[in-house]
């Protein structure tokens, strides 16, 4: 990858904008992902290796990399101009905001299993399936509306 052009790998321009260039990037990953349209993992490390340079030159020089775009059918959080949820519904907003409220509450502390001494807004950052499992189970009852404010979703 030294000696390829990154630009050329992504298949851009040199003048290509931050969001042209992760275009570029997705457009070529969803290709040749292993679980993509054509798969080859070589193509696929130089174009990783391609789009981290690029980035690294657009951050070193100061120039800002726009947003993600969401895409589906749905939106990804609350718009802003969502009413406030109503009585018994999961509140609204992306899940890191809801786990960066429950930093600032009191958030229990696990006493058993792999994440013993960890709180559950932490678990939630690392890993929220098990939090999902957790709820399910005899042994976390006592913390499922804490898990059901912190990922908001009922479990």
């Amino acid at each position: 990858m030294a000696d390829q052009d990154a630009y050329a790998v992504l298949e851009v321009g040199r003048d290509a904008s931050p969001g042209e260039v992760r275009d570029a990037y997705w457009r070529l990953a969803r290709r040749f992902h292993p679980d993509g349209t054509a798969p080859d993992v070589i193509r696929m490390s130089e174009v990783n290796a391609a789009y981290e340079r690029i980035e690294r030159e657009r951050r070193l020089a100061g120039i800002p990399t726009p947003p993600p775009v969401a895409t589906g059918p749905g939106p990804v959080g609350a718009a802003p101009d969502d009413p406030a949820p109503q009585a018994g519904q999961p509140p609204r907003g992306s899940l890191l905001d809801r786990m960066r409220s429950a930093e600032h509450g009191d958030s229990p502390v696990l006493a058993f299993g792999q994440y013993e001494g960890w709180r559950i807004a932490d678990i939630a950052k690392q890993d929220p399936r098990y939090l999902r499992w957790l709820a399910r189970q005899v042994s976390g009852i006592r913390y499922r509306a804490e898990i059901e404010r912190v990922l908001g979703e009922p479990t």
